[in-house]
């Protein structure tokens, strides 16, 4: 297996991580704690300032705490977020409910599994300054891929790629291939943008360059 069956550095798309900062300082009061959709509702959800992964994002998709509605964020409204999004070239029109910031604290662990809800993801790193806490990548013979968790599946012997974040340019990495993150040290936010096009697709728009707008 390749680098490229699970990322794709773009690194003609520098970024500018301290203006993505300000931005994140400013919106953070909205964060909301989310579900997974292969897991069930708990009967106790978290407060904010203690759970250990929240997002800021538009609209209600997998919230759990929905006394939270009023803090729905379009992020696509702060220009420098459209201008970090609007040069790439999709299969579909990028709208408010494809853009959010993922927000992890000391302690969380993201499980291996595969995205339910999205083909393939594009990472801006926000803090730490270093990227933080890297993904793995796992591949394992003989099991089926599919949404969901695989931590009672694979281990860390099925590790065939572990992915360091830049904080210069975005990645783009395969969501439909088992992926995680160990154990997270320090705060971790990334805009995160979800892209319902195939791996496969944006790769070879990559490739060829036209991937990005002239």
């Amino acid at each position: 297996m390749n680098i490229e069956d699970f990322i794709l550095e773009i690194k003609e798309a520098t970024y500018d991580r301290n203006k993505l900062f300000e931005i994140f300082n400013n919106v953070k009061h909205m964060a909301r704690v989310k579900g997974l959709p292969w897991r069930d509702k708990p009967a106790h959800v978290a407060p904010v300032d203690l759970a250990k992964c929240v997002v800021i994002q538009y609209g209600e998709y997998m919230m759990l705490d929905q006394s939270k509605t009023d803090l729905s964020c379009n992020l696509l409204e702060h220009p420098y977020i459209t201008e970090l999004v609007s040069p790439f070239k999709f299969s579909h029109i990028i709208t408010p409910n494809n853009v959010d910031i993922i927000w992890y604290r000391p302690g969380f662990v993201f499980q291996p599994h595969v995205d339910h809800y999205a083909s393939s993801t594009l990472m801006w790193p926000i803090i730490p300054a270093n990227g933080g806490a890297p993904v793995d990548f796992y591949h394992k013979e003989g099991i089926e891929v599919k949404a969901g968790e695989y931590n009672n599946i694979v281990s860390d012997s099925d590790i065939c790629y572990t992915h360091y974040y830049s904080t210069d340019f975005p990645t783009i990495f395969n969501s439909h291939v088992i992926h995680g993150i160990r154990p997270v040290e320090e705060e971790r936010a990334y805009l995160r943008l979800r892209i319902n096009e195939d791996f496969n697709s944006i790769k070879e728009k990559s490739n060829n360059g036209t991937l990005l707008n002239d």
